[in-house]
């Protein structure tokens, strides 16, 4: 009798045992996966080429001189235009992002983006400076990603984003300042990004392909934070 209580406790303290290893390793594993793929956001700065977003500036592209219609002239035609456009300078998309990433195969960001274009209108006879022209473009767009590949010090992603485009176009007359004027319109926008790939933990760098606002080409650098 006393054998098989024996045996009993014998088997009750196995099977206890058993569970309890059963039980911590379910919990080891739920615990290293939840170190794995511990929420965490992160902010990164960019530059990316203009060529799409130059179109917001009336059409201009970045490969495209300069040039301003203007109706037909008498004088221009007898005795040539009163003015020349002069240097052109255009800027690279700037755009800084705050990502947000829950789980182990997508994340979640906003962008702002902004890109700048200047021309100069001279006076044929004195070089002075007669108009300026500047357009400033500003991007808000939300934006999603999925990651083909997330390890610790790299990641292989593609995503997309929708927002608007925010045009201030600026007319600036050197001696008639009466005639300032300030154009603002809004108007869709968006972002392929077909593949993108970024290396480093806290402090990492990114390159990206794409189509869409941020240039078919962009790259820079970002801080991780963890949550």
């Amino acid at each position: 009798m006393h054998k098989y209580i024996g045996m009993k406790k014998g088997r009750f303290v196995l099977l206890s045992l058993l569970l309890s290893l059963f039980t911590y390793n379910i919990l080891a594993q739920h615990d290293a996966g939840y170190k794995k793929y511990i929420p965490s956001y992160d902010i990164s700065v960019a530059i990316g080429d203009p060529m799409l977003a130059s179109f917001y500036t009336d059409g201009y592209f970045l490969f495209r001189p300069y040039y301003d219609p203007k109706p037909f002239s008498f004088d221009d035609y007898v005795f040539g235009p009163e003015e020349y456009a002069g240097n052109t300078y255009i800027t690279p998309v700037i755009s800084t992002k705050i990502t947000y990433q829950a789980a182990s195969w997508y994340k979640v960001g906003g962008v702002f983006g902004y890109f700048g274009y200047y021309a100069k209108k001279h006076d044929v006879f004195t070089d002075a400076i007669v108009r300026r022209e500047n357009t400033h473009v500003f991007l808000l767009m939300p934006e999603m990603m999925l990651l083909w590949l997330n390890e610790s010090i790299i990641q292989i992603y593609s995503g997309a984003g929708l927002g608007i485009a925010i045009t201030m176009k600026e007319k600036l007359f050197t001696n008639e300042p009466s005639k300032n004027g300030l154009e603002l319109s809004l108007l869709p926008t968006y972002h392929l990004n077909i593949i993108g790939a970024r290396f480093g933990k806290e402090l990492f760098g990114f390159v990206e392909y794409g189509v869409g606002f941020k240039g078919m080409f962009s790259a820079g650098i970002g801080y991780k934070f963890v949550k």
